[in-house]
């Protein structure tokens, strides 16, 4: 009679037993709603990293070429003056040599003698000879454009005509000689502009490409980065779930499989995105 009624506990104490095991429980179930609300922040990251990378992917678009910056822009003008230069210098020279030449330049070779024909200055603005362009070109310190050059000799031919009467000999002269010069331009001179026109061009547009490719470089970059990303998440994601269904699992047990499948589902509903796909 004595050992049954030692084994008996009073009312007081299965109350307080009960207690606990409840407050053990909730403390369970909050540590099982604390990891799904973390599971629901991870859904949420992935689907919000997941809808930049297909807006990312819908907007990238593979550029042929792009505009220079303000270097890359300097560097061609660079190269470009230099061959400019070399044509002036070489090309250049030999045409203006060639029409200095010319048995009728002769009036042309040097500057107008303004003592012997007063009124010149009044009539030409601009003088120019031949022999003062050779002479630049030698020294390799004026001209730095073909084009430069050529204006010069145009200029001459212009000056005689305009001071000189229509049918003079030096008006006649001017013409003949301006012919000659003319055919010589187009011979030497004109295919060598055309030429560094040209190779400007091919070089502008490659330096267009590269720098394309470059932005295309960095985008795809960029997206690769942004998968990484949410490769890293969804990790992070399945990781998370295999430890809050272990979590689960373990709050389960002794319980009844009806109470595990109503808490199961009233937590895991907080796993669903706010935001649909």
């Amino acid at each position: 009679m004595t050992l049954i009624k030692s084994t008996l506990m009073i009312p007081s104490e299965l109350m307080m037993i009960k207690e606990r095991k409840q407050r053990a429980r909730s403390y369970v179930i909050w540590n099982l709603q604390r990891d799904f609300a973390n599971l629901s922040a991870l859904v949420e990251a992935a689907v919000l990293e997941a809808r930049h990378l297909i807006s990312h992917k819908a907007q990238q678009q593979m550029l042929p070429a792009a505009e220079l910056n303000e270097a890359e822009r300097q560097h061609l003008e660079r190269e470009r003056r230099k061959r400019l230069a070399e044509i002036t210098h070489r090309s250049g020279l030999a045409l203006v040599k060639a029409v200095h030449g010319h048995k009728w330049a002769y009036p042309f070779n040097a500057p107008v003698d303004v003592n012997a024909f007063p009124n010149y200055a009044q009539i030409v603005k601009t003088p120019m000879d031949l022999g003062t362009i050779k002479q630049h070109l030698e020294s390799g310190n004026h001209y730095k454009d073909p084009n430069e050059v050529w204006a010069d000799v145009c200029l001459v031919f212009e000056n005689a005509k305009r001071y000189n009467t229509l049918g003079s000999d030096v008006y006649l002269m001017a013409e003949m000689v301006e012919e000659f010069a003319q055919e010589r331009y187009e011979k030497v001179l004109a295919p060598k502009i055309a030429e560094e026109s040209a190779q400007a061009t091919r070089e502008e547009v490659t330096a267009k490409r590269r720098q394309a490719d470059l932005l295309n470089a960095a985008a795809a970059t960029a997206a690769e980065q942004q998968c990484m990303r949410l490769l890293s998440l969804v990790d992070e994601l399945l990781f998370s779930i295999k430890e809050a269904k272990s979590r689960a699992a373990a709050a389960c047990q002794g319980a009844s499989q009806e109470i595990c499948k109503t808490k199961r589902t009233k937590v895991a509903g907080r796993l669903l995105p706010t935001q649909q796909w």
